[in-house]
């Protein structure tokens, strides 16, 4: 929920000498678990796999880049309002000089610093820019009614905060451990825990969000933000990406993860509040 979440550059300072001179330099590391392309102290691009990303009103979303004194962000956003479809636009306000920072994109964010109402909101366009247009990410509203819908947190590649969504079903597969012994001709089970394994389908994947998956994977931490409180930390247990590669189909496939920590559970009494209609239906049919 932070507005945005920076990482400062290492600086490391190289003295090498010999019997006749001496040299001192000075480096600015960057941490980044692939190779680039690119300067990250001159290229004004978004640190994202996506180009247009369809997002859903209560989702968290960081967007990630290099702040210099030079960089400039601007967020387009369009939105209804009296049946017409309006464009305003806002400049972010950039704290923090010489350092990769994830700022917040969430539609709630937005909204605040728009002053338009989510609900209203169809899509926005954030650019980056050192005075001409140099990247551009589109997020559009996705307002489907999903029946299912499950969101990921992780570290993407640069070491900063990102979000990804799937629309597949969740299939729960829980089993039991802890050993059984024979005590005094009775059977005993010490160290019961109850390994909550679920598998969750991605739903339809383009290249973009597929690679972002992938990053995912490589993450040293992730976290599932569909429990009621904060999002809990996960472990993936296992993949199944299996699929045959054709420019015209898009993939689907399966992970396996389970809660990081043993103590997950929790005891919440609460009194019923549903229907016997799911959520795609309105008060009038119960």
């Amino acid at each position: 929920g932070d507005d945005r979440v920076a990482l400062p550059p290492m600086e490391v300072r190289l003295e090498l000498s010999d019997s006749e001179s001496t040299e001192n330099y000075t480096l600015h590391v960057f941490y980044s678990r692939y190779h680039v392309s690119f300067d990250p102290q001159t290229d004004f691009i978004f640190y994202s796999r996506y180009k247009i990303k369809h997002i859903r009103q209560n989702s968290i979303d960081y967007l990630s880049f290099f702040v210099s004194a030079r960089t400039e962000v601007f967020i387009d956003i369009i939105y209804m309002e009296s049946g017409s479809s309006i464009k305003k636009t806002v400049k972010l306000e950039l704290s923090g000089t010489d350092r990769m920072t994830a700022y917040n994109m969430s539609p709630v964010k937005i909204s605040r610093l728009s002053g338009v109402q989510c609900d209203n909101i169809i899509s926005y366009d954030a650019r980056i820019t050192n005075g001409t247009l140099t990247d551009l990410v589109r997020y559009v509203l996705d307002r489907q009614n999903h029946r299912e819908m499950h969101q990921f947190l992780y570290y993407n590649v640069f070491g900063l905060p990102e979000s990804i969504s799937f629309s597949g079903l969740v299939q729960y597969s829980p089993e039991l451990e802890g050993d059984i012994t024979d005590l005094t001709k009775q059977k005993r089970r010490f160290s019961t825990f109850f390994n909550d394994l679920r598998t969750v389908n991605t739903g339809y994947l383009d290249e973009n969000k597929y690679k972002a998956l992938v990053d995912m994977l490589t993450s040293p931490v992730q976290r599932w933000y569909d429990a009621p409180s904060l999002p809990m930390e996960i472990i993936i247990t296992d993949i199944d990406f299996t699929h045959t590669k054709m420019g015209n189909q898009r993939v689907n496939v399966n992970l396996t993860f389970c809660p990081a920590s043993r103590k997950h559970q929790v005891f919440d009494r609460y009194s019923f509040g549903g229907g016997i209609f799911d959520y795609t239906f309105d008060r009038t049919f119960e």
